[in-house]
């Protein structure tokens, strides 16, 4: 692959060998990389992430114990027939200063506790009518961080594999206004939200859920580091040299490598075309226009005599 330094040496070339305006290529380069990301889903942008949805364990505990110094909730026996999974949580639904909401349960320490990741009252004072209705990770799976789009997402059930049908928040709350009384089941529906996926019906069984996500192209600051996009090295380049040009108001040499870029980028879609995955998303941003009338036999699709 194609390094920082290897890019401002191409585009300092295409000026005539200018060494001074490597500023100014980095910001055409991180530009360039920020449209291809919000513009489209190449091939290289999309991966494909499993998480596990583990059915439920009613608890309803009360008079628990919470202790704030090593974020402990104690009740005898009650987690006797829980068995702990990475990314398990409670639901604490009361108690003296506790905020109700999910928690997530760091490890299960005995029978009688477990151990919490993070505090649940707004006091920091421990409690001893602390309130659970149940435990397990039932409501909703994290989507990887870093991931820019949610594309699909499907529940694995042995050798079958169902949609989830992503709808607005508001669509699974009039369809699902009272989830905790719903029978569990497997989820069907679900919404996005703050890096999530919340389910609908909460899930009966540990179904894994599998996302196909796509995460903006990068390049880190350092001389030797790479764009995280293959394929699209002419692009970078063009649009590198256009972006150097129109910075020093030299429009015409800039109006020049536009159409290069518009040019190379044509050919990287099209060949990303030719492979799973690439999924055109919105119209570029600024000026930037795949479809190039005055040289429309660029594209296989435009009619000869438009």
């Amino acid at each position: 692959m194609t390094t920082r330094a290897s890019f401002r040496s191409s585009i300092s070339a295409n000026m005539g060998g200018r060494v001074d305006l490597n500023s100014q290529i980095d910001e055409g380069l991180n530009q360039c990389l920020h449209m291809l990301g919000e513009s489209y889903d190449f091939r290289g942008m999309i991966s494909e992430s499993e998480v596990a949805v583990c059915e439920q364990t009613d608890l309803a505990i009360t008079s628990g114990s919470w202790t704030t110094a090593t974020k402990t909730l104690t009740k005898t026996a009650a987690f006797a027939s829980y068995t702990w999974v990475s990314g398990d949580m409670i639901y604490v639904t009361g108690g003296t200063d506790v905020t109700p909401d999910y928690y997530t349960v760091a490890s299960r320490t005995s029978d009688n506790a477990i151990v919490l990741t993070s505090e649940i009252t707004t006091t920091s004072v421990d409690q001893t009518n602390v309130t659970a209705s149940y435990i397990g990770t039932v409501e909703y799976v994290v989507i990887p961080s870093g991931y820019h789009q949610l594309i699909s997402a499907r529940v694995i059930d042995g050798t079958s594999s169902t949609n989830i049908d992503i709808r607005p928040k508001s669509d699974v709350v009039a369809r699902f206004p009272n989830l905790d009384s719903e029978t569990n089941d497997k989820p069907v529906w679900g919404y996005e939200e703050s890096g999530r996926i919340y389910l609908a019906p909460w899930s009966d069984d540990s179904y894994p859920i599998r996302m196909s996500i796509s995460s903006l192209p990068t390049m880190g600051s350092g001389t030797t580091d790479e764009p995280t996009l293959t394929g699209v090295d002419n692009v970078l380049i063009h649009y590198g040299t256009y972006f150097a040009y129109a910075s020093q108001q030299q429009f015409e040499s800039a109006n020049y490598w536009y159409s290069k870029f518009r040019e190379s980028l044509g050919l990287a879609m099209r060949s990303d075309r030719r492979k799973p995955g690439m999924v055109f998303k919105a119209k570029e941003h600024g000026r930037i226009n795949t479809t190039n009338n005055s040289q429309y036999w660029h594209d296989p699709f435009q009619r000869v005599n438009p």
